[in-house]
Order: structure tokens, then sequence, then C-alpha cells
């Protein structure tokens, strides 16, 4: 096996120092996705979302259209690395904004309902059409709805059962 390292481009502006935390590879190895830190006065701070080739080198997901600027954090990707899932973190806020990048296909917002708080993607399918997440739909409460996403049908809640999730207990 071979290292690499993962510069962190100079478009950031970043004047801290920085690093790359990998979350993860394509399953041949050959794309790696994370989000580059900051060291702040209290420790790591997320900056962007990234993906690595070694013909590529780093390319950045900081310009999620309509979130230009915020913090972005890429958590997964379909096995060949050609989509990659992310979140923007609208850190004022307190709100997370779901997205899905495509090689040469660009960016697309998961849309959630209405009143969906905190929304979080949590894994993707090998071929990059299906990502599964999970959301608050009661922040009084702590009731929590996964969701499935897909190009063709946008965001489905799934609960085959009729059951919910209080609290992380199943109701």
């Amino acid at each position: 096996p071979k290292a690499y390292k993962i510069n962190v481009p100079d478009s950031l502006g970043l004047t801290l120092p920085a690093l790359a935390l990998p979350s993860g590879t394509s399953s041949d190895g050959k794309v790696v996705y994370g989000t580059i830190y900051v060291l702040g006065p209290f420790g790591f701070v997320p900056v962007s979302g990234f993906k690595w080739t070694r013909e590529g080198g780093t390319v950045l997901f900081n310009d999620v259209p309509g979130y230009k600027d915020y913090v972005t954090l890429a958590n997964d990707a379909s096995d060949d690395g050609s989509v990659i899932i992310g979140i923007v973190d609208n850190i004022s806020a307190e709100q997370f904004v779901p997205w899905v990048w495509q090689e040469g296909k660009g960016y697309k917002i998961i849309t959630l309902p209405a009143g969906a708080y905190k929304p979080k993607l949590h894994g993707i399918t090998a071929d990059g059409k299906i990502v599964f997440g999970s959301y608050v739909k009661d922040i009084d409460v702590g009731e929590v709805r996964l969701f499935f996403w897909s190009e063709e049908k946008g965001a489905v809640d799934f609960d085959p059962y009729g059951h919910r999730f209080i609290n992380g207990v199943c109701m």
C-alpha cells in the first residue's frame, strides 16, 4: 500500500493549521472523501467537505447552490465514489441542509417536509441511487422520522410498521 498526502487547497484562504479528515473511501480505494477542519481557539472546527483522487487532487464541496461559504461535511459515497452525500451546516441557525453531489451533474439539495429539523444522511447504496437519512419531526418530543431519497422520487418517509421514534425509542 502507498500513502498519499491530501493537501488542503489554498483557495480556502485558511491562515490557521488545518487537516483533511477522511470519512471513507470508494470500494477500490481510489476516491477518498471527508471533511477539512481548521484549528480554532476551542479545537478543530469543520470548514468544507472534500473529495480526493490521486489524478485530480482535492475537490471542495464549499459551493453548494444557495449555501456558498457555509460549512459542509461529506459523509458517505457510492462504491465508485462518483456520488457523494453530505450536509451544509448552518451553525448559527442550527439547521442542516442535506445534499447529493454527482460527478458530471453537480449538486441536488434534498428537500424534506416542512418542519423537518436537523436532517442527517446515514448512507447511500452502492450504485449511488438511493440515500438513507433521518430528521427530527417534532422537536418538543424528539420524534425522529426515517426517509429514503432518490432522484426519481425525492424524499419519502420510511416507516413500514407505523412506528414513531421518540428520543431514540421506537413507539
